[in-house]
């Protein structure tokens, strides 16, 4: 999904076994983007200094943020990006937070406007009858 989101503004490089730390804060810095990807790089610069950020294709989001290295440590968001003036369906809201619950973890919705990064997600209502 990635690859075909983003294809043109990036050059992915995939770990599929352990990896540690340092390897996959490494090969985030060593992605080459372009002009076209400046909102998407502003929003992976913003998380990568407090998260190691993988690909989030098996969550059905765009990446997934780790406090630390994926086989030690849990994910706690699964990240979905999109432009700030784009409308998000809201059938994809509840898709994003149903698959990201199942997983134990929380869907982000993340938009870059201005070099300004803006999140938010969603808490399910327990309450309703």
């Amino acid at each position: 999904y990635l690859r075909t989101k983003f294809q043109s503004s990036i050059r992915f490089q995939e770990f599929r076994q352990n990896s540690d730390e340092e390897e996959l804060t490494n090969s985030l810095q060593s992605l080459r983007m372009n002009e076209e990807s400046a909102k998407l790089s502003n929003i992976m610069n913003y998380f990568s200094s407090k998260f190691i950020i993988t690909d989030g294709f098996k969550f059905g989001c765009d990446f997934v943020l780790y406090t630390g290295p994926p086989p030690c440590h849990h994910s706690l968001y699964c990240v979905s990006v999109y432009d700030y003036d784009q409308p998000i369906n809201p059938v994809e809201i509840i898709s994003k937070m149903r698959s990201s619950h199942s997983a134990k973890k929380c869907a982000l919705f993340v938009s870059s406007i201005s070099k300004e990064i803006v999140q938010f997600s969603f808490k399910w209502n327990k309450n309703l009858d």
